[in-house]
């Protein structure tokens, strides 16, 4: 079983025994699977022509299906069905890629690709996706150059929260450091003590292969996102996935 990499492996759902048995299994399975999590390559991608910040265009529908195979991917990248409303927008650069972890807790170099700010999976379609609200990544071939929006809005959803003391976190956590199967990462304990808006309650997480229901109430919180500071020298990884905050750590005092 995958432990210490991030909370995008954390097992946070209620399952029957038999299925995280084979999940398991599933996930340590293979020498060289096992041998590529151990000893990660330290190779990166090439760099976005975007830089972080800059002001890309999505391309319209036609021009993206112009850069795809018959398998809808670019450079190896699928483009998603919940992707397609995102064309004709304009997005600020959050992230330029270089390297990830795959969902395999894989380390695999990235070229050309970027993160938009604001553009996740989450309540695209309608479907449950994973629960997470992860970045989407988009290639360069599916963007072009953009001025800046004469007025960016700031748009805020939900009650704040304040992030509790360090010390009163630590006393919720196991063994392992985890509340109920969620990791509590040593970056995040920079926002201890702040307040922030909930951008989304964690209902339902897809995991060991099934979609389920959180054992506890898990939050996101706007504008926090794992930088991957976890891995240290194994480093670095650009997801920059959403960080889940288990209820216990959050309170609505001011």
């Amino acid at each position: 079983m995958l432990t210490g990499l991030c909370q995008q492996f954390n097992v946070v759902g209620e399952h029957p025994l038999p299925r995280l048995a084979w999940h398991g299994l599933r996930m340590s399975y293979g020498l060289r699977t096992n041998l590529k999590r151990m000893f990660p390559s330290q190779r990166s991608g090439q760099l976005s022509r975007f830089a972080e910040g800059e002001w890309v265009r999505v391309l319209d529908a036609e021009p993206i299906r112009a850069t795809l195979d018959a398998r809808s991917r670019t450079r190896g990248l699928l483009f998603l069905d919940y992707q397609w409303p995102f064309c004709g927008g304009t997005y600020p650069v959050q992230r330029v890629m270089t390297r990830m972890i795959d969902d395999s807790g894989i380390f695999r170099p990235i070229s050309r690709t970027v993160l938009l700010r604001g553009v996740d999976c989450g309540g695209i379609t309608g479907k449950e996706g994973c629960g997470r609200h992860c970045p989407i990544m988009f290639r360069d071939e599916w963007l072009e150059p953009a001025e800046a929006p004469a007025a960016v809005a700031e748009h805020a959803a939900g009650s704040q929260v304040r992030v509790r003391a360090a010390a009163e976190i630590r006393a919720t956590l196991d063994l392992l450091g985890k509340r109920d199967g969620l990791m509590f990462m040593p970056e995040m304990e920079r926002w201890c003590g702040q307040r922030f808006r909930i951008a989304k309650q964690v209902q339902r997480v897809y995991e060991c292969e099934s979609h389920t229901r959180a054992r506890s109430p898990i939050y996101i919180l706007e504008g926090l996102q794992c930088s991957g500071a976890i891995l240290a020298k194994k480093g670095p990884c650009d997801r920059r996935c959403s960080i889940l905050w288990h209820a216990d750590w959050l309170c609505d005092d001011a």
